[in-house]
């Protein structure tokens, strides 16, 4: 994702009135901006550094161990998966997150130095590529030291295609630009915003453009599409000042570089929507300029201007400081997996499985290494469907009446409170617990943990049926009469009956509602195939059948219902969740 590097592979730039610089070892760049980020790495691995959204790569990661791809009832109980990415977790479960992402660093500040070594010879007014090499290889240190590990493979593959873009590989390109998108959803918007800038700017044959763009945005577009998960992120009006002095001042730097200027527009472009549109990409936004604004400046910047330079490192620190700040976080005992050990051995004494709220910790831990051996948690680290599905949390003004309100409609039994770093937003919710509310009855306590009941919480799931087995993708209960029974957990037309008898609909409140036909074992799975995605709610509760009475389930979908769910989700931004009746469900 290196704009000005695609340079190489069409128009050349307008002439600078700089006399050209003396000829340097193309390979000095390479060679200094390897060492660097082999540094950086290095240190990473030594030092170990707790981050917060280490939590979320890692736990998908360990969900594609599980070969759980599609669904996960471990957070927020149910969400899908797919849109967040579906190539980052493959390779984390394979290699390690951390291998992956080292990798990543390392290709990636290989393919950059590659790219803007053609460029230069091709342009040799430019100034010496090595600061922006480096600058490069402190972005993406930044990002492997905030725990970033979803996007750093999407920035390895975006590398990789406008690299085979500049040689003129389509079939490669194509490959890598599909694997950008398919790692992250805002790699495939990045590399979008450069391979557009090209186009306009007539940087490249814009045949390979097109193609490069349709394989980095279609299929995680369609994986959005057909999972929307939802939900929305903070863009705060100090991050877009930010943003925009940044991006303004590498659009000054390389204001004689067509693509740079064209790169500043629609970045620009997609900047003001992130900002007017309350959408899951938000502040994120942020990260392309975070990666690029640095580099490109110290790439193009003109020769006489040279004096400049230093403070374009300052600028660059700086930038990164909030990402590097996530790395050197204050934490705890609480970012280590063995502090939850004795939560996880009273929790295994339950007699049948109980929804627990975790208070959030600093590090967000709980939700990687508690959720997958105590059945789930009733939040996780999202912070986009977080917001969505649970705002009681982010008002500011969380009170007892409304959280004993949301403990019931969530059917949470259990609460845990760690003694140890919490993060900010969960400081209210420790304040409503430590002032022993009625409705909350401790039960449990050690030098790491108080436990509460929840003494009025509603049960999992009703009408006499008992919660048996909780998995990411399947969920099994014991059925003792005939009827409607709710499930709290959401629900989703993926779902089919495997044991038992009984049809499914989605309640008022998004929960799964059984219609039991008759008692007993009753076992909602979610098959990872082709085919139960096309034909997905094959265990929807049909009108004129015993349950005459259950919302409809669309079996197929129509192309109007296509297209209204397509609008709907570029209407409301990326990834956010269309808005259903019973009888035009546009996914999970």
């Amino acid at each position: 994702m290196m704009s000005a590097g695609v340079h190489a592979a069409g128009a050349g730039s307008e002439p600078a009135p700089a006399p050209g610089p003396k000829q340097v070892d193309p390979r000095r760049a390479r060679l200094v901006g390897m060492i660097f980020a082999t540094a950086i790495c290095v240190a990473y691995v030594l030092v170990a550094p707790p981050s917060q959204d280490f939590a979320s790569g890692h736990f998908r990661a360990q969900l594609a161990g599980r070969d759980v791809y599609l669904w996960n009832n471990l957070w927020f109980g149910g969400h899908p998966l797919p849109g967040f990415g579906v190539v980052s977790p493959i390779l984390g479960a394979l290699f390690g997150v951390v291998p992956v992402s080292i990798v990543s660093v390392l290709v990636a500040t290989w393919c950059f130095s590659l790219v803007v070594e053609r460029w230069r010879g091709s342009t040799p007014d430019l100034p010496d590529p090595v600061v922006g090499v480096v600058l490069f290889a402190l972005g993406c240190g930044a990002n492997l030291w905030g725990g970033r590990l979803t996007f750093l493979p999407s920035v390895m593959f975006g590398a990789l295609a406008l690299l085979f873009l500049q040689r003129r590989r389509p079939w490669t390109m194509a490959v890598c630009a599909a694997l950008c998108g398919l790692s992250s959803p805002l790699g495939a918007l990045s590399l979008a915003v450069i391979l557009a800038a090209a186009w306009f700017a007539r940087s490249a044959p814009r045949r390979l453009l097109v193609i490069a763009a349709l394989s980095a945005v279609v299929p995680i577009g369609l994986l959005i599409v057909l999972f929307p998960e939802g939900g929305w992120f903070p863009f705060t009006a100090g991050n877009l000042v930010l943003l925009s002095a940044a991006l303004l001042g590498a659009g000054w730097c390389g204001r004689y570089v067509p693509l740079v200027r064209w790169t500043v527009v629609v970045y620009g472009v997609v900047i003001a929507c992130a900002f007017v549109v309350e959408s899951a990409l938000g502040g994120n936004v942020v990260r392309l300029g975070w990666l690029l604004a640095g580099p490109v400046a110290a790439l193009t910047l003109l020769r006489h201007r040279r004096s400049m330079v230093p403070a374009i490192v300052a600028a660059s620190l700086i930038w990164n400081v909030a990402y590097l700040s996530m790395a050197f976080l204050p934490a705890d005992r609480t970012a280590h997996a063995e502090y939850y050990d004795t939560l996880v051995a009273y929790l295994g004494s339950q007699p049948v499985p109980r929804r627990v709220e975790v208070v959030p910790t600093l590090t967000f831990a709980q939700a990687d290494t508690l959720a997958l051996r105590i059945g789930g948690i009733a939040r996780g680290w999202l912070t986009q469907l977080d917001r969505e599905l649970n705002p009681e949390f982010y008002t500011g003004h969380l009170d007892a009446d409304t959280y004993h309100r949301w403990l019931i409609e969530h059917a949470v039994a259990i609460v845990a409170l760690p003694l140890g770093r919490l993060r900010d937003a969960s400081l209210d919710e420790a304040a409503v617990i430590r002032n022993d509310p009625n409705y909350l009855r401790k039960v449990w306590e050690n030098d790491d943990w108080e436990v509460f009941d929840v003494v009025d919480a509603s049960p999992l799931v009703d009408n006499g049926a008992v919660v048996v087995d909780v998995e990411p993708d399947e969920l099994a209960i014991d059925a003792t009469r005939t009827g409607w029974t709710t499930l709290k957990f959401r629900f989703t037309d993926l779902y089919e009956v495997s044991e038992g008898d009984a049809c499914l609909a989605p309640s008022d409140g998004g929960w799964i509602r059984i219609f039991v036909e008759r008692p007993g074992r009753i076992r909602l799975t979610i098959p990872f195939s082709l085919g139960a995605v096309v034909n997905r709610g094959r265990s929807g509760c049909a009108p004129g059948g015993a349950a005459a009475h259950a919302p409809p389930i669309t079996r197929s979908r129509s192309s109007t219902t296509v297209a209204w769910c397509l609008s709907r989700s570029v209407l409301r931004g990326w990834g956010t969740r269309p808005q259903t009746s019973p009888s035009v469900a546009c996914g999970s």
